[in-house]
């Protein structure tokens, strides 16, 4: 199943005994989520196996729906995306076949949707890795590490 377009950045609500994201000092650390979308029945734009279910170009767009749900959640707790002085690090999990290779092409997706909505300071580094399975069918996970301007507030 997949949208590739018109897909909510509503903030969705964790499906389980965890935090959307976690400030320590001026460092934030979100939790893993996937491509959100609350006006699908699962909550989720992408459902499937990337290189099976979904080809590389909708991977990508769950990946860019994924890197949407963060900086929403960023934004939703920060009240503002200018709190951020530095994105450090992107991680991405995506769902493929055995025989998917185009992992870094999708993860592409949701480090430019970063650097769109950051400028210089969503330059990060990145780890991309495919697995088996991820909760509720999703094809990919993405997940950062931020840090604070100093004196913002988590």
């Amino acid at each position: 199943m997949s949208r590739e377009s018109g897909a909510s950045n509503r903030v969705p609500n964790p499906r389980g005994n965890y935090s959307l994201l976690c400030v320590d000092d001026n460092t934030v650390v979100t939790s893993a989520l996937g491509p959100s979308d609350p006006n699908q029945p699962t909550g989720f734009s992408h459902i499937g196996r990337i290189g099976g279910d979904l080809d590389a170009a909708q991977g990508r767009s769950a990946a860019v729906q994924a890197a949407k749900t963060l900086l929403a959640v960023l934004e939703d707790h920060l009240r503002s995306l200018d709190t951020i002085a530095r994105v450090v690090a992107l991680r991405g999990y995506l769902v493929t076949t055995d025989d998917f290779a185009d992992h870094a092409s999708v993860m592409n997706g949701a480090s430019e949707t970063i650097i769109a909505a950051l400028g210089d300071r969503g330059q990060h580094s990145r780890t991309t890795v495919g697995v088996f399975s991820l909760p509720f069918g999703v094809p990919i996970v993405v997940e950062l590490t931020a840090r604070l301007r100093v004196g913002a507030s988590g």
